[in-house]
């Protein structure tokens, strides 16, 4: 395993070599954090405000270990994967975009965005994407719109009080 992360930046690490290293318990405990590196993988490397640069891939990690930190003393449930998936939206879409979300989500009365629901249902149906908004017309937008957990059903007040926007709700 030393060797393998020694030679990550060669592509040497993958989800199966951290399986074939790991002992089941170890795995079983680490197993939600590996499908969300799995995911986000693609897009930390290809996001336009990220592209690869490791700082900013550390940045974007402790951006999100703070902001679980900050829910659990504040006693707030999150789910950790819906906060990374709304942490990188907030990085990574257009300032637009998250102006967008953000009143959309204030004219929501449950916190749950149908728009994200709709959009989810119709690219999981194999549909192509439609953009609700010229600022959503994005490539970044519809991968992290097929990007799981889908978010649609999700009230994500909790996640936006805990976004650098969190004044306006």
């Amino acid at each position: 395993m030393q060797k393998s992360l020694s030679n990550a930046w060669q592509g040497g690490l993958t989800k199966a070599k951290i399986n074939e290293a790991f002992d089941s318990d170890t795995l079983n405990v680490m197993q939600e954090y590996i499908e969300m590196a799995d995911q986000l993988s693609g897009l930390l490397v290809s996001a336009d405000k990220i592209k690869e640069n490791p700082r900013l891939i550390k940045r974007f990690l402790n951006a999100l270990e703070i902001r679980e930190k900050v829910a659990r003393l504040k006693g707030i449930t999150v789910d950790y994967n819906c906060l990374a998936k709304m942490l990188l939206f907030e990085r990574c879409a257009s300032a637009g975009a998250f102006e967008f979300l953000l009143k959309r989500a204030a004219e929501s009365s449950d916190g749950k965005l149908e728009f994200i629901k709709e959009i989810e249902d119709a690219l999981a149906m194999g549909n192509d994407y439609i953009a609700p908004d010229t600022t959503w017309k994005s490539e970044f937008i519809e991968e992290w719109l097929k990007l799981d957990p889908k978010i649609g059903e999700y009230d994500i007040r909790p996640l936006l009080y805990l976004s650098k926007t969190d004044h306006f709700l």
